[in-house]
């Protein structure tokens, strides 16, 4: 029987609208591409055979108004070491007898957004495809994963948000840099990300200009990450999926993306030569 998600109310938040920039030279194509961490989460979904990931359904309240969420024991338990963790009867949790647990500190929307991708294995969302794509519904999702310490998912925002950011030419708003400073740790491959969004991509008029307030913590990132930039002509890590691997990604519990299999010997030399969306040396 398909997993069963119930919601007892449904929520809705404001949202910011996101930072479009003017297209850059070489601007690549607008095609989505599929998440490049799909095979590491199959294989991670794969250990439990399919007939033992629907035997026990368990409650998740989430947010101060308690919205209940049923959701399937084992697949939560394989997929968070968070929910294995509370659901294990060796620890003597009240969660595991109880059979349900409370996030009164999680948005419901976020919550459902992750069971989403915990039942399908994908990040669609009507307010992603859009040309003003909500990035900080991606962000929080990634503050989500970190909670219930699943690498796979952050990995999968990683790819969400280069797909969005390609794809309609935006980066993050000042809003959402705040958001990403305040809740993101330090050196995530997320924080990285976003900041090479903003140098790589024709941003400095938006920096200058954009009315709202920008994080000055994040400016900083930006300047000191130009700093080591300039100059190297190396390619732009978020248009090549072996940097993006290296960079952006975490690989202490899942498996290597497929491209260390075939090109673990190329050297970064390589693929500056490769890569059609080379960075162009700037002035300081």
């Amino acid at each position: 029987m398909p997993g069963r998600i119930t919601i007892t109310k449904k929520v809705s938040f404001s949202k910011p609208t996101p930072s479009t920039i003017p297209p850059t030279p070489n601007s690549p194509s607008r095609t989505t591409r599929p998440l490049s961490n799909r095979r590491q989460k199959e294989a991670h979904f794969a250990k439990t055979p399919t007939r033992n990931l629907f035997k026990t359904v368990v409650t998740i309240h989430v947010g101060p108004e308690r919205h209940a969420f049923q959701v399937h024991k084992e697949i939560l338990c394989q997929a968070s070491p968070f929910f294995a963790a509370a659901f294990d009867s060796d620890y003597n949790f009240s969660e595991a007898s109880s059979g349900s647990l409370a996030f009164p500190e999680v948005r419901a929307i976020d919550f459902e957004f992750f069971v989403q991708w915990l039942y399908r294995h994908d990040l669609a969302h009507e307010e992603l495809d859009v040309p003003k794509a909500a990035y900080f519904r991606l962000i929080r999702l990634y503050i989500l994963a970190d909670l219930l310490r699943i690498e796979a998912l952050r990995n999968d925002v990683i790819d969400m948000m280069i797909m969005m950011s390609e794809k309609w030419n935006s980066v993050p708003t000042p809003d959402d840099t705040m958001l990403l400073h305040d809740q993101v740790r330090d050196k995530t491959g997320l924080r990285k990300l976003v900041v090479d969004l903003f140098i790589y991509k024709k941003t400095d008029q938006l920096v200058e200009k954009h009315e709202d307030q920008w994080s000055e913590r994040f400016l900083r990132e930006i300047f000191c990450e130009l700093k080591r930039t300039i100059g190297t002509g190396k390619p732009v890590p978020f248009r090549n999926s072996k940097l993006t691997c290296q960079k952006y990604h975490e690989h202490k519990e899942t498996t290597q993306c497929s491209w260390s299999l075939e090109d673990e010997t190329d050297s970064e030399d390589d693929l500056a030569k490769t890569n059609q969306y080379k960075a162009k040396p700037r002035r300081p």
